[in-house]
């Protein structure tokens, strides 16, 4: 069924929720705005919750940029909705940057974006982490959820961290000319990215 999360849902979509044991609810909308992030986004997870089969299960996908501090209105929205919006029938999945072979979505993105690049790009101070999860492991354990072997509750879903600096060294081909390293201040790039998201 194909429709707009944001708007009341079909009749066909509401029959089908109510039949059903299990709903994986992987879908979001992107916000410029913080506060309208939180709004649709939390609205369209009540409506799920509201239709569905008594006793049935929702699978929330949320991120690891969702944090209580985190400067981003993505991970931001993510946070609040894991936390003040899921019922207590919810399974939550906190997944890293999902990553496979051929690579697509952020990670195709990441990939192809370093590989262009002349320069080899560091960072510092401090360096931040990358975590992440093989696409095989996470339809593994999305599976594993469905088989009902996940209790409503918040899963960590991403390998251990690596550093962003050595993940780019593994994005970096080694048969490409490179003219130098440029070395960035982490902290200085976040803060220049928030007063123009401002602005």
């Amino acid at each position: 069924v194909y429709c707009d999360l944001r708007r009341p849902l079909p009749d066909v979509l509401v029959t089908i929720l109510r039949e059903v044991d299990f709903v994986f609810h992987l879908a979001w909308v992107r916000e410029k705005r913080l506060v309208a992030a939180r709004i649709v986004n939390e609205a369209i997870l009540m409506r799920l919750q509201e239709v569905k089969k008594p006793g049935a299960s929702i699978l929330f996908m949320s991120s690891v940029a969702a944090s209580p501090a985190t400067k981003s209105i993505y991970g931001a929205a993510k946070y609040h909705v894991t936390h003040n919006v899921c019922d207590p029938s919810v399974i939550v999945f906190v997944s890293g940057l999902v990553r496979c072979d051929p690579p697509f979505g952020p990670d195709a993105l990441l990939k192809s974006t370093i590989r262009r690049l002349p320069l080899r790009l560091r960072f510092r101070s401090p360096v931040p982490r990358v975590y992440s999860i093989s696409m095989q492991t996470l339809v593994e354990e999305l599976g594993t959820a469905l088989n009902g072997e996940y209790a409503p509750g918040i899963y960590r879903q991403y390998s251990k961290s690596k550093s962003i600096n050595e993940t780019l060294e593994e994005l970096e081909p080694i048969d490409r000319s490179i003219y130098g390293t440029l070395t960035l201040n982490a902290t200085r790039i976040v803060n220049i990215c928030l007063i123009m998201r401002i602005m």
